[in-house]
């Protein structure tokens, strides 16, 4: 559904500035969360709350899990991203907050076939839709983090939603459901390299990524797309094909020992168990730090980009660095009763590196090569 209710009391609005050109789609998301508010549903809707006088901002409308709500036309320099220059060549959609998956799967969609038309309408390309946060990276925007906390919480990125207007573009509906959609956990195992996609899809689900044989990946969801063949959804928030010939399927999960990682772009990833990959191949993104957890007890260490091996760590605490742009470069772990374990890093320009175990080296140094993803056994 898509309904036009402008907001005429706004002072935006009502300065009437002109839209010069439309040089790029904005995504933005409130940053409210916790706090859930919708277009215009319930008694504190952003309509009600932008439509009156001293409100000094105004986005071109809002997107929640009913439908598009424009509360201003196109041609209205809208004041939604803090430059001059943005709002007068920029238009930009707030995406509601919601709490639960399926909430944040109808926002997605309506979003991508949103910006999917008006891609169409002013013949712009999907890499010309930016999230707030990118607009500030090239220039003409505040210093915002929006949408990416909000897609990361669910296992998105605005890579994921720029494919998904691309595909949308190329005549997928996002809005079409798949079948039998269902929740569920335990590890596949890749048989032979696959593509990692950023939806339910073969033929229009643009691929992101890779996947490798001897990998294994946590799973928690399975669906049947419209070919009728099965896919997986990965933990790490990917979808992959779950035909058995390139993948095998077993439903439990070793937690003897559990790890996260802390990843370029897409923040705190999911927890995954004993041999699951964390992390991103096929994606260039680097990781920045992990977290290892379990039994027995263990000690880790890192080595991070401008400082090096860092001080070693133990069970369930961070390794690496949070919000400095730091590469991670290699890792060593230890188990404190003198076990097993092995591990290993998928690093740039080499793969997947030789599995090192009980204190290795896993990894490089002094290459300036970043680890994109990290795998841990427990044995």
């Amino acid at each position: 559904m898509e309904k036009t209710i402008y907001c005429t009391k706004n002072d935006c609005y009502k300065r009437g500035g002109k839209i010069r050109n439309v040089e790029y789609l904005i995504v933005h998301s409130p940053a409210v969360y916790p706090t859930v508010i919708r277009a215009v549903d319930g008694a504190n809707n952003w309509y009600k709350r932008w439509n009156k006088s001293g409100v000094e901002k105004l986005a071109h409308g809002f997107i929640d899990d009913t439908g598009i709500y424009n509360f201003a036309p196109y041609t209205l320099a809208c004041w939604h991203i803090g430059d001059s220059w943005g709002n007068a060549n920029c238009i930009g959609y707030e995406l509601c907050e919601l709490d639960t998956k399926a909430e944040f799967e109808k926002v997605w969609n309506n979003a991508v076939n949103h910006y999917a038309a008006l891609c169409k309408k002013y013949g712009l390309t999907a890499d010309k839709v930016v999230g707030h946060c990118e607009a500030h990276d090239k220039g003409f925007a505040s210093n915002h983090s929006d949408p990416e906390p909000y897609f990361q919480r669910f296992g998105k990125s605005m890579k994921d939603f720029r494919a998904d207007v691309k595909s949308a573009m190329n005549g997928k509906d996002y809005n079409k459901k798949v079948k039998n959609k269902k929740t569920i956990s335990g590890i596949i195992e890749i048989l032979s390299n696959i593509n990692t996609r950023s939806f339910y899809s073969f033929e229009d689900s643009a691929v992101i990524g890779a996947a490798y044989a001897g990998e294994k990946h946590q799973v928690v969801e399975s669906a049947i797309v419209d070919s009728g063949t099965l896919m997986y959804r990965t933990a790490n928030g990917r979808y992959v094909t779950g035909a058995k010939k390139y993948v095998k399927f077993r439903d439990e999960i070793n937690k003897r020992i559990t790890y996260s990682s802390h990843c370029q772009t897409y923040g705190n990833l999911p927890v995954v168990g004993n041999g699951c990959v964390s992390g991103t191949v096929g994606e260039a993104k680097r990781l920045e730090a992990v977290t290892i957890d379990g039994s027995p007890d263990l000690e880790y260490r890192v080595h991070c980009q401008t400082y090096g091996w860092m001080n070693w760590k133990k069970n369930g605490q961070m390794a690496g660095t949070v919000g400095e742009g730091k590469r991670l470069e290699a890792v060593q772990i230890k188990r404190k009763d003198g076990g097993t374990i092995k591990y290993r890093l998928h690093i740039k320009g080499v793969g997947w590196g030789p599995w090192a175990k009980n204190g290795e080296t896993a990894g490089t140094t002094g290459e300036g090569k970043r680890a994109e993803a990290i795998q841990i056994v427990l044995e």
